[in-house]
C-alpha cells in the first residue's frame, strides 16, 4: 500500500499552480514563508498567503521535510489521497489518476501557452470559453471534471460544465 506522504510527493499538482492560485498562511508563518523564498502577499488574514506555483516546488517540494511546511499545505488532502487512505483506491489506481491529471495539466499548459512560472488555475479562470478552440474546450472540460472528482477542486470555470451548477 502506498503511504500518503509518498503519494503526495509523487504528485505535486497542489504545488505547481494546477489546482490552486494561492495558499493561505497563518500570521505566525509569514516570516518563515518569506525566508523559504515563497512569494508572500497580503497582511489581512482573509487574503494572506503565497502565490502558486510555489517557489519551493521544483518537481518536488523542497520544504516538505523542513521545519517550515505551511499548515495549509499539510492540511490539504485531495480526494485521491482520502480514497487511497480509506482503502477505496489501490496504489495503481491512485497513480493512474495522478498521471492522467498531470498529463492533462501539461497538455492544457501547452495549448493555452501557460508558462511553468504561471498558475494554470489563474489562466483557466481568466479564459473566455466561447473564444476557445473546440478541441481545447473539450480538453478543458475533461480536466475540470477530473479536478473536481479526483481532487475536490472546483469553482474555476464551472459554467462550462452544466452538472456542476446543479444543486
Amino acid at each position: 500500500m502506498l503511504d500518503e506522504q509518498a503519494l503526495c510527493l509523487r504528485c505535486g499538482l497542489c504545488c505547481d499552480g494546477s489546482l490552486f492560485a494561492w495558499v493561505k498562511l497563518r500570521s505566525a508563518e509569514l516570516s518563515s514563508a518569506r525566508l523559504a523564498g515563497l512569494r508572500v502577499y497580503g497582511e489581512h488574514p482573509a487574503d494572506r498567503g503565497f502565490a502558486q506555483p510555489c517557489a519551493a516546488f521544483s518537481g518536488r517540494c523542497e520544504i516538505y521535510f523542513s521545519g517550515f511546511y505551511p499548515k495549509s499545505c499539510s492540511a490539504y488532502r485531495c480526494v485521491v489521497l482520502k480514497r487511497t487512505a480509506a482503502g477505496e483506491l489501490d496504489e495503481e489506481g491512485a497513480l493512474a489518476i495522478l498521471l492522467r491529471a498531470k498529463q492533462a495539466a501539461e497538455e492544457l499548459r501547452v495549448a493555452l501557452g501557460v508558462k511553468a512560472s504561471q498558475s494554470l488555475r489563474d489562466q483557466i479562470a481568466d479564459l473566455k470559453p466561447d473564444q476557445l478552440d473546440p478541441l481545447v474546450k473539450t480538453a478543458l472540460v475533461e480536466y475540470l471534471t477530473l479536478l473536481r472528482n479526483a481532487f475536490g477542486v472546483d469553482g474555476i470555470q464551472d459554467a462550462l460544465i452544466p452538472e456542476f451548477n446543479r444543486t
